[in-house]
């Protein structure tokens, strides 16, 4: 059975794009794609690795599954000698991060000798996380005849590296951002306060007593100050939850199990962790720090006023970040409304409605 052509002719029928193309494989097949995908935070890895893992299994069960095709999912934190037995059964399809498909092939469970294209999923994602190690011994056993094709939001100079040292001739192809559209983000209430970072804290827990969300994402820039915030909050007495790639996958699914059961208010979390988060209702979306690229900040508003629902966008900035308030508003042609952090009275009339 020619098995690859017809995983090709299946994905050209349905036209699911680029992710649903991933054609792998290994082991004991003679043709088939190694799928190297970046280790997210998601939630870490609920989109980085348990979501996005799990989509793109799922979606590749779906375009391939009636072909009987064999898909493994071979991931940090899950059980690795179960993923040995389903390779050892075979595989036309791969998908993995880059330091546990690097663990396989080094304990001789993972064949890649067979393999026909091997697709790199954003790419520089996984090395801006330290991957590149991982990722040159996975291309230095892959065999010379092969298609490969790398995912990469940006173009730095590492990616053109690897592109140069293990792409022959490649085609670049570069697909525009897509202009933010006015009113695009008409239904979340955009707010900032300007608040010193040595106050930032206590300005938090003003205004979400004032707000007293359903369920609010709080974003923060790095692992440290999602726990350390994350310990704060459950010391003043508030259901908290903290998501980043630190975590392992137990950690995150049992976190992401109380915040979407109402059992956390809140979410403390990493962009990365929660990028691909579909929870419908989170009513609070609150940036501790000012977003360093308005992408980052529509993507991080973009949790909230959902399924035809209103929300509310909170950001913090340092007095020094005013201006960069001002270039998301000219980014995202939203206001975003400044005001004072609420006082002590605001917050007795607020009780009193």
């Amino acid at each position: 059975m020619q098995l690859v052509d017809e995983l090709n002719r299946r994905h050209l029928a349905q036209q699911s794009g680029a992710v649903s193309s991933l054609k792998v494989g290994l082991k004991s097949e003679a043709s088939g794609v190694a799928h190297v995908r970046r280790q997210f935070v998601h939630v870490h890895r609920d989109k980085a690795v348990h979501h996005g893992r799990r989509q793109v299994a799922r979606e590749l069960l779906w375009l391939y599954g009636p072909t009987g095709a064999r898909i493994v999912s071979c991931v940090g934190g899950m059980d690795a000698a179960r993923e040995r037995r389903n390779l050892s059964h075979g595989a036309h399809i791969v998908v993995g991060t880059p330091g546990r498909l690097r663990d396989h092939l080094e304990r001789g469970a993972l064949d890649l000798s067979g393999l026909k294209v091997a697709i790199l999923d954003e790419a520089d994602e996984m090395l801006d996380m330290g991957f590149a190690e991982d990722l040159e011994a996975i291309l230095a056993e892959l065999p010379t005849a092969r298609q490969t094709c790398l995912f990469s939001a940006t173009l730095p100079p590492r990616i053109d590296a690897i592109a140069k040292s293990h792409l022959t001739d490649p085609a670049l192809i570069r697909i525009d951002r897509e202009a933010v559209k006015a009113g695009s983000t008409a239904k979340v209430r955009q707010v900032a306060y300007i608040v010193p970072r040595a106050h930032k804290m206590a300005a938090l827990a003003r205004v979400l007593d004032v707000e007293h969300p359903e369920a609010a994402i709080v974003f923060c820039r790095t692992r440290t100050e999602v726990d350390e915030l994350t310990g704060t909050l459950i010391a003043r007495g508030l259901r908290a939850e903290a998501l980043h790639g630190g975590l392992n996958q137990d950690q995150r699914d049992r976190v992401m199990k109380k915040f979407r059961g109402g059992k956390v208010d809140l979410l403390i979390a990493t962009d990365v962790a929660a990028r691909g988060l579909d929870v419908q209702h989170v009513s609070h979306v609150v940036n501790y720090d000012v977003p360093s690229a308005s992408e980052a900040y529509v993507h991080r508003i973009g949790r909230t006023g959902r399924a035809g629902r209103t929300g509310v966008a909170i950001t913090f900035a340092e007095p020094r970040e005013h201006r960069m308030l001002r270039n998301i508003e000219a980014a995202t042609k939203q206001m975003i409304e400044v005001k004072p952090v609420p006082s002590v009275a605001d917050l007795r009339a607020k009780r009193l409605e």
